[in-house]
């Protein structure tokens, strides 16, 4: 494969909302980042809702958009409510203007029955209906309205891992519901929907600004055929919305030219040194999945976390990966959980536990286990990780249980300990707050994995911390590697950026233990 496939991205949007900074304010930038990643065609709607005169005059006004931002009309619950709102969306339906209405649930008591009326006058023109997972959209409710509306599609769109059972169940009781790849960062979840559905009822989605390519990465290194691909990539979107295809749109197809991301995309090698600093695992069956994970992608070393080590015992948990990497320790290293709920138990063991080469540092996962970062029961830990110049791996979200912000009087007390934020803080708030840590606190690092969940950019992160503050993960066997890897390969930086994140900073910090 010598370039992008056409790909045609099924959540576009832009302009300025009420509850964020907006990823594009106007639709030349969209067009830029689209331009950037070798997307050809979008599906867009406009911000705030309701301003669909200003969506059209901008595509209409904007160089080159006409042929690449098809659009999406926005309506909420209280359209069904409202005659205006129904005639003026059936006679832009009618007329072929619009072929896809981006329906927003805006607050926990709206139903999707409140738009029975409107779906009605438009049923006859089959629109495609975009309904958004993380909004307040109750699984019953969507079951209940697609079987009204057999012949209307309907994609239920932005699904990551909370949702991923809630879409199974979607798709597989109504016909007429179709999945976006655009949030999809669980492993093997493009495979896994092809081979249960087909991937005739897959299409494609850029997600947020702050997810870059991730998305493209997932569907170019899919284990699927190329017929497929094209169907995910732009075919089944076509279809759906009786759009003829065309030659590529895009002036940035190619990926002969040698970019550790378009070596990515052409699933070369990356010559570069790849620790993966973030991973869970089991029996050996998972382990010697990771390894061949490991080797198609290139990454040396990969550092576990016993998946029974954080959910159960955590000295017969912690041992069972010790057991399952068996001679594999050249490429898997192992973190200790740290579970304080057994402190008195693991405590007396740290030396015994830490005379294993195995093990290069300490994991927690607080929210799992309903206690603070600042619990007095982690003082050994943090003591002995201080002591030997230790890792420790933490689970941070805005959760209240482990905010980064929580560590404000631990981490300058500890300062031979190396504290890496686990997703980075998770949201933007928890972001906001790893940052802040971070600059004060030369001995804390931000973890890359999960960090999706922010609109926050990495471009902007780095600039504020330094690239050298910055730990490359995964959270596999959870996680795809391949939609982290290619998340962060695709940052608009230069590759010098990149290079320490993928590795070098983390061997940095395994050398320093004594």
């Amino acid at each position: 494969m010598s370039q992008i496939p056409f790909l045609f991205n099924v959540n576009g949007s832009f302009g300025c909302g009420n509850s964020s900074k907006p990823d594009y304010y106007n639709a030349a930038e969209l067009i830029k980042q689209m331009d950037r990643l070798g997307v050809d065609r979008a599906l867009v709607w406009h911000l705030p809702v309701g301003s669909n005169e200003e969506l059209m005059n901008q595509i209409e006004s904007t160089p080159g958009a006409s042929d690449r931002l098809i659009p999406a009309y926005t309506a909420t619950v209280l359209s069904g409510f409202n005659s205006n709102d129904i005639r003026m969306i059936r006679e832009a339906v009618s007329s072929g203007r619009i072929k896809a209405i981006r329906i927003y649930l805006v607050g926990s008591h709206c139903r999707l029955s409140g738009l029975e009326n409107l779906v009605s006058e438009i049923e006859e023109f089959k629109p495609l209906l975009l309904l958004n997972c993380r909004e307040p959209l109750n699984t019953d409710d969507l079951l209940n309205f697609a079987g009204k509306f057999p012949s209307v599609p309907m994609v239920y769109s932005e699904a990551w891992h909370p949702h991923y059972t809630a879409l199974l169940e979607l798709m597989t009781r109504r016909k007429n519901i179709y999945a976006d790849i655009s949030w999809l960062h669980t492993i093997d979840a493009i495979e896994d929907l092809t081979e249960r559905f087909g991937a005739e009822r897959v299409l494609f989605g850029m997600g947020l600004r702050s997810h870059n390519g991730a998305s493209i990465g997932a569907l170019m290194r899919a284990d699927i055929s190329e017929g497929e691909r094209e169907l995910i990539g732009h075919g089944n979107l076509e279809r759906l919305l009786g759009i003829q295809s065309s030659a590529p749109l895009s002036k940035n197809k190619s990926i002969d030219y040698g970019t550790l991301w378009r070596k990515f995309l052409k699933k070369e090698p990356l010559d570069v040194d790849i620790v993966d600093a973030h991973t869970h695992l089991g029996s050996r069956q998972t382990i010697v999945k990771v390894l061949e994970s490991m080797n198609k992608l290139g990454i040396n070393t990969l550092l576990g976390i016993a998946k029974n080590g954080t959910g159960s015992d955590p000295v017969t948990g912690n041992k069972e990966l010790l057991d399952s990497v068996g001679s594999d320790t050249d490429r898997i290293s192992g973190y200790y959980a740290f579970n304080p709920h057994y402190y008195e138990k693991l405590t007396p063991m740290l030396d015994e536990i830490f005379s294993n080469p195995f093990y290069i540092g300490f994991k927690l996962l607080n929210s799992y286990w309903g206690v603070r970062l600042d619990d007095p029961r982690f003082n050994p830990m943090w003591e002995y990780a201080e002591k030997h110049c230790l890792p420790v791996l933490i689970h941070t979200w805005n959760d209240g249980y482990d905010n980064p912000s929580f560590l404000t009087n631990i981490a300058p007390k500890y300062k031979n300990v190396k504290f890496l934020l686990a997703h980075s803080g998770g949201d933007d708030q928890g972001r906001l707050e790893a940052e802040d840590l971070a600059i004060k606190n030369p001995n804390v690092y931000l973890e890359f994995c999960g960090s999706f969940t922010a609109s926050i950019r990495w471009e902007d992160t780095i600039q504020r911390i330094g690239n050298d503050r910055i730990v490359y993960g995964s959270d596999t066997l959870g996680h795809s590697m391949v939609w982290e890897l290619g998340r962060l390969l695709s940052l608009e930086l230069p590759e010098v950026t990149l290079v320490p994140i993928l590795g070098a900073n983390m061997r940095r910090i395994l050398a320093e233990r004594r």
